[in-house]
């Protein structure tokens, strides 16, 4: 059974400390909390670049529709090389069938194209939410393309000299920048159906390479970039999130040599982890019924929330907890046996000095901390490419008593600072858009 799904049987302490935990990260995620990895890493050789970015780009299009889900993958170089891959929590039937499909599509040398397709029906979804999303803002931003000094179309378009040889000169750079967002607009605006057909591919594919070549002009970064704007930020972060499945796709097939070279036989071998759930922190957990009440614990006497309006709106008094992708892989893969429980006496390590983790989306603070502070006890070097360094409420414990404490005891002192800041009128709060819980 899915842990989206399942209700565990934690103990009373552990569903207590849990709700404590998940309390103090939605304030965190509600006011603003400090963004940033947990650590600085040194930086990767070539070939570690290369396969975790490989890594990064197979969670991405295997992500699927399941709201707030991520997945990530890590290498098994113990006979027989394996990709091992997980979400937040166990899979479903579904991610069985999508990985299946898009690992037989991979190793047959599928172009990009179908590869495409196969994202549209696995993620059609998400997919449809963000080309709603990148629409709405839309014409905001051709109004501020109306007061853009354009730049010489050299200067403008750096990275796609070549593919304009042809309309350089009978076409204007600021027509150029219209005709891409007219193409976003046109295209945005319409529904993944259920069954994909050639033409939403090819409308798909249109999509794509027009937002690439916006996002990558001197427009989107000299002014959108710029924009304090809602709109203009909005419109940028749905582009990226569409943006990502191109570039994945892109370059999966562009490292099909590199992907052979680890897997020469008929097939691309990989599992999904599975594992006990009961002593995690993944359940259903209650919350104060608001978000005065919740500030109240930490400062008593708290009464000044005229200016919180966005928070006291989309303050949760209950939250389904999971234990995220990046350490359901670590705990999972690790385990001696999958019938155990995650106990850290019972934790089989492998002799890997670093262990790469791809994922579709970067960790997040509580998992950066983790990750590093299972380093710290077991000296097995779990490497992400990147962390945003947000909170999230939904973060469950993972039910490994070390780590776990290690991670959670700094989380009062950030809500504490927040809270100072608050009451001595220094703080700037979180906007409405920007809340993730």
């Amino acid at each position: 059974m899915s842990q989206h799904l399942l209700t565990s049987s934690m103990s009373e302490s552990t569903l207590s400390r849990q709700s404590d935990v998940s309390e103090q990260l939605q304030i965190l995620a509600l006011l603003g909390h400090p963004v940033g990895r947990c650590a600085d890493f040194p930086p990767l050789g070539r070939d570690d670049e290369r396969e975790l970015k490989l890594l990064d780009s197979v969670a991405i299009c295997l992500l699927g529709n399941i709201p707030g889900d991520i997945v990530a993958v890590t290498l098994d170089r113990s006979p027989p090389l394996t990709l091992v891959l997980a979400r937040n929590g166990n899979p479903i039937h579904e991610d069985l069938q999508a990985s299946n499909e898009f690992f037989r599509l991979v190793k047959s040398d599928a172009p990009s194209a179908k590869l495409l397709r196969f994202v549209m029906n696995h993620s059609s979804a998400k997919l449809n939410t963000t080309r709603r999303k990148l629409a709405l803002p839309i014409d905001t931003i051709y109004g501020l393309l109306e007061s853009y000094e354009a730049v010489s179309f050299d200067d403008e378009f750096p990275m796609h000299n070549e593919m304009f040889r042809e309309t350089r000169g009978s076409v204007g750079v600021r027509e150029l920048l219209k005709g891409c967002l007219d193409s976003i607009k046109l295209h945005a605006c319409h529904e993944l159906p259920e069954t994909v057909a050639d033409s939403d591919v090819d409308a798909m594919s249109c999509l794509l390479i027009t937002g690439r070549i916006l996002r990558s002009s001197t427009f989107s970064k000299s002014v959108l970039e710029a924009s304090l704007q809602y709109p203009a930020i909005e419109f940028l972060k749905q582009l990226d999130k569409l943006l990502l499945y191109r570039d994945a796709i892109n370059y999966i097939v562009t490292s099909k040599p590199f992907l052979h070279r680890f897997f020469p036989g008929d097939k691309i071998v990989h599992r999904w982890v599975e594992g006990p759930i009961e002593s995690t922190g993944a359940n259903t957990v209650g919350l104060s019924k608001t978000f005065l009440g919740a500030i109240q614990k930490r400062v008593p006497k708290f009464q000044d929330i005229h200016h919180f309006d966005a928070q006291l709106n989309n303050w949760q008094d209950s939250i389904v907890t999971l234990v995220h992708a990046h350490i359901w892989l670590i705990i999972c893969h690790t385990l001696h046996s999958n019938a155990l429980a995650p106990d850290p006496m019972k934790l089989k390590h492998r002799s890997i000095p670093l262990q790469l983790m791809g994922s579709s989306e970067p960790s997040c603070r509580c998992c950066d901390r983790w990750i590093m502070e299972y380093r710290e006890h077991h000296n097995v070097h779990w490497r992400t490419s990147s962390g945003h360094g947000m909170a999230y409420a939904n973060w469950a414990l993972a039910g490994i008593g070390a780590i776990d404490t290690a991670v959670v005891s700094h989380i009062p002192s950030f809500v504490d600072e927040k809270l100072l800041e608050i009451t001595s009128g220094s703080s700037t709060t979180s906007n409405d858009e920007n809340i993730h819980v």
